[in-house]
């Protein structure tokens, strides 16, 4: 994470950073494969189409699973595990209003075994071999959204690990529905998920 509000985060050669990065992974990856990468791009210069290309030549070469948090393009994600887009991101991607032709754009655009598209508190679609949708139970108190999908993909990616899709993508969203009740980016408790 490079948290600096300038044009290509005030690098001089953007060019040379992705290559370095690119490279570093690719060891880190060969020496100690991770469960699974989490790719959240912001739209801010890092994930060039060839840039995010590698990135998943290298998952897919180590067999590690890749959760891709979208804000532009589609192709440059071909080869990742899961796509997660939210409603108006999926709907900018694929320029088509229903969710499940947005499932079906992303799926052969990327080749991904399952699209999630969240909807804030209303709840998340769920694409794999089949299509599924998970309905918000209450109305929340949100304080805070900032980070909650990053939270919701770290969620996910500890879901994948030990449940079915459909069971993690509902840990995922309920963490998630913790996490914007929370100020501060308060990290989740076991207590506040299992109530």
């Amino acid at each position: 994470r490079w948290d600096i509000e300038k044009p290509n985060y005030g690098i001089q050669d953007m060019t040379e950073f992705r290559n370095q990065l690119v490279q570093e992974f690719a060891l880190a990856v060969e020496a100690s494969p991770p469960d699974f990468v989490i790719f959240a791009d912001y739209a801010k210069g890092l994930f060039s189409d060839e840039c995010a290309q590698q990135f998943m030549q290298i998952c897919q070469k180590h067999n590690v699973k890749s959760i891709v948090d979208p804000k532009q393009g589609l192709h440059k994600w071909k080869g990742c595990t899961v796509f997660k887009p939210n409603a108006k991101e999926a709907t900018n991607l694929t320029g088509k209003c229903k969710v499940k032709d947005q499932i079906e754009d992303i799926k052969k655009a990327t080749g991904c075994s399952l699209v999630i598209v969240t909807q804030s508190g209303q709840g998340v679609h769920i694409g794999s071999d089949e299509y599924s949708f998970i309905k918000g139970s209450k109305v929340l108190e949100v304080q805070s959204v900032i980070g909650a999908g990053d939270c919701f993909s770290a969620f996910l990616a500890m879901g994948l690990h030990y449940f079915n899709f459909e069971s993690a993508v509902n840990l995922a969203f309920n963490a998630g529905s913790v996490y914007v009740q929370n100020r501060y980016n308060k990290p989740i408790t076991q207590h506040e998920l299992l109530s």
